[in-house]
């Protein structure tokens, strides 16, 4: 968007600002092939919307807007046959842009706000004077800044939609706010620690990304699982592991969790580790958006089996069903009860 002349980079944009403009970045191997860029998805909940048919690129007025709307474009090469793939933007509407100061220094990393503006210089989808870390593959859980998640140099973290929602400018998102912004709750599960949401970007397709992140002052718990949230159409699961998916873990070193490496890692979630490891394959059973476009979203976090606060009168109600044997076949059944 752009204010008085001056063009600001970035998904953060105001209301009151001037237009908002999307332009897509195209990169195929193949140099002779052309490109159509299919807008159609934004363009529907976007009715005041234009394509530039030169660029191809989105642009649209924020003025009616606030909060993160999802942008989704399709690109179709001409090729034979032709290949498509989709990837999507948050935009983060908010009601006007910050006056920033020359005196205040708002992130801690030294240079002032005014310096640092509002845009996003490193594409995690956190305004510049917010923003400590200026390395792409390195995000803040929450705001002590000492407890990070991580990722290869070669890739990319952002924030996602949830976190973008929540508005702390961290991937860590309570199961609350999910319930708040229309997400079911995982009826059995409990989150001892705050789901992480995040978006991982820079490798081709069906790359599996391999990510860390610290717990901070908190441990897993006995007989923890990671669980995902996988849509409104699937819901939520436990993390599949296979080949091209792990989930590891491991205690953090003098303060800091080991490099994004297997190696580094024992198998599973390990009670009492504060370290968790993740090998995220991309369009795999793990990443939600469910397409291997190099783009691969979440949100998923550290659980516990829950039933939740007993009474003096409570009951657990069995089904009944009809056991059909021969003479004296028997069966059992084996009812687990949780403290």
């Amino acid at each position: 968007s752009s204010a008085a002349g001056e063009v600001v980079i970035g998904t953060t944009v105001a209301a009151d600002g001037a237009d908002v403009t999307v332009t897509p970045v195209i990169e195929d191997p193949n140099l002779n092939d052309t490109h159509v860029v299919d807008w159609s998805d934004a363009l529907s909940s976007l009715p005041s919307a234009l394509v530039d048919s030169e660029t191809q690129s989105l642009s649209f007025s924020a003025e009616t807007m606030l909060g993160v709307y999802s942008l989704t474009a399709t690109v179709t090469d001409s090729g034979n046959p032709p290949y498509d793939v989709s990837d999507t933007v948050s935009v983060n509407v908010i009601a006007s842009a910050p006056v920033l100061a020359d005196d205040e220094d708002t992130d801690g990393d030294g240079i002032s706000d005014s310096e640092e503006g509002t845009g996003d210089s490193d594409g995690d989808n956190v305004p510049d004077y917010l923003d400590p870390i200026q390395d792409p593959s390195i995000l803040l859980v929450n705001n002590d800044q000492q407890v990070l998640m991580s990722t290869v140099p070669s890739s990319r973290l952002s924030l996602g939609v949830s976190a973008l929602q929540r508005g702390d400018h961290n991937i860590s998102v309570p199961e609350d706010f999910l319930v708040s912004q229309g997400v079911t709750a995982d009826m059995g599960y409990d989150f001892p620690v705050d789901l992480v949401d995040f978006v991982a970007t820079g490798a081709e397709s069906g790359y599996s990304y391999p990510i860390v992140y610290s717990l901070g002052e908190n441990v897993i718990p006995e007989n923890a699982t990671y669980r995902k949230y996988m849509g409104d159409n699937l819901g939520w699961q436990d993390f599949v592991e296979d080949s091209a998916n792990e989930v590891r873990s491991t205690y953090a070193e003098q303060g800091a969790c080991p490099a994004a490496s297997a190696d580094h890692y024992s198998a599973g979630l390990v009670a009492g580790h504060n370290c968790v490891f993740l090998l995220i394959e991309d369009g795999g059973p793990n990443d939600v958006d469910g397409k291997a476009n190099g783009t691969l979203v979440d949100p998923g976090g550290v659980a516990v089996k829950y039933i939740g606060v007993p009474s003096e009168n409570s009951q657990v109600a069995l089904g009944k069903y009809t056991l059909v044997a021969n003479g004296s076949d028997t069966t059992t059944i084996t009812v687990w009860a949780y403290d």
